[in-house]
Parts: C-alpha cells; sequence; structure tokens
C-alpha cells in the first residue's frame, strides 16, 4: 500500500471508533438498549472515542512515525481486535447491519495486514546486459534494452522511460554502485540496442 493509502485506512478507523463511541455514550445516558450492561456500555464507548481521538491525532500530526512497519502493524492489530469486537457484540444483539459494517471494517484491515507486510519485503531491480528485471510484484518482469529510450537516476528514484510511452519509477533506497557509471553503461546498452528495435513499431 502506498503511505497516504495506509493513512486513509487508519482515518477511516478513527472515524468509525468515535461515531460509534458517541453512539454507546448517548445510549447509556438517555436509555439502555437491547439489555446490555449500563457500565459496560459506558467503559465500551469511552474507550472506543478515545482511541478514535488517539488514532486520528497519530495519523495528522505523527504521520511518518504511525506509517512505519511495526508501528503500522501494532496499530492495525488493535484497530482489527476492536473491529472484530464490534462485529461479534453487535451480532450477539441480532443488530445485522452494524455487524456487516464491522465485518467488512475487519476483513479490510486483515487484507491490510497481509498487504502491507508484503510491501515491507526487499524488493529488487535487476540491470544488466539483458534489460532490466523488476521486482516481483510488477506486471512486466523484464524490460529488454530495445524498448528503453532512457534511464535516469536522480535522487534515489530510478526513472525507465520506455520507446512505447511506459514509464516506470522506483525509490532505490541503498546503492553501492557508481552512479554516474551505472547511467553510462545503460546508455551504452540502449545504443547497443537501438539497432534491434522494431522500425515498425509506430
Amino acid at each position: 500500500m502506498k503511505p497516504h493509502q495506509v493513512t486513509a485506512l487508519h482515518l477511516m478507523c478513527s472515524i468509525i471508533f468515535c461515531l460509534v463511541g458517541v453512539l454507546c455514550i448517548l445510549v447509556y445516558g438517555f436509555i439502555n438498549l437491547y439489555h446490555i450492561p449500563a457500565f459496560l456500555l459506558k467503559w465500551t464507548g469511552a474507550s472506543l472515542l478515545a482511541s478514535g481521538i488517539l488514532i486520528c491525532i497519530l495519523s495528522v500530526f505523527k504521520n511518518t512515525w504511525l506509517t512505519r512497519p511495526s508501528t503500522n502493524r501494532v496499530f492495525r492489530i488493535i484497530e482489527m481486535v476492536f473491529a472484530l469486537s464490534l462485529c461479534a457484540s453487535t451480532a450477539g444483539q441480532k443488530l445485522w447491519v452494524p455487524t456487516a459494517m464491522f465485518g467488512i471494517l475487519a476483513a479490510a484491515l486483515l487484507f491490510a495486514l497481509y498487504w502491507e507486510g508484503t510491501n515491507a519485503q526487499t524488493l529488487y531491480i535487476r540491470v544488466d546486459t539483458e534489460g532490466v528485471k523488476l521486482p516481483v510484484t510488477s506486471r512486466s518482469r523484464l524490460i529488454m534494452w530495445p524498448e528503453i529510450e532512457q534511464v535516469i537516476f536522480r535522487f534515489g528514484t530510478l526513472t525507465i522511460d520506455c520507446l512505447d510511452n511506459r514509464l516506470f519509477q522506483w525509490n532505490i533506497s541503498r546503492v553501492n554502485f557508481d552512479k554516474e557509471g551505472f547511467e553510462l553503461f545503460c546508455q551504452q546498452q540502449i545504443e547497443l540496442a537501438k539497432a534491434n528495435r522494431d522500425a515498425n513499431n509506430w
């Protein structure tokens, strides 16, 4: 997931927890429905409201810290526990609409846990005389040199510009090679491959 998608799901959870928390507190204040113990309704509402406000504040003001893989995973698990608890609680009261809502939220959080864990793994790009081999998550695994117009590595971003207007960009975390030598190698391979380009590709 991209950082803004990670943040968006945290904000969605915070809004839902705040709304449900306020609802529980209001129900406690006026009438005790569905035979739920008053103290349980009160403290559930207060806990959800406090958790929602905390997640919202962290999402807005401490976003960089919150989106770190280790921190994000802890909050995802907490959010999923809350969502599953609410799903089980509303199902026990036969409130099927909120049960479905919290069930969908729990499923989304479970998927996010899996997907964010996959994204945290280190991905590799291999550049050799054959072409550019992209990470396993890419739709196209190998880009041959005749297909490439230009390769640029600037400010930690590798850009691959193809003849058919495809553009690939990857953020590179660590490099242990000479950047100028790398670009020179790529330019040499592009020049050598020009003779093999499809002349009818227009």
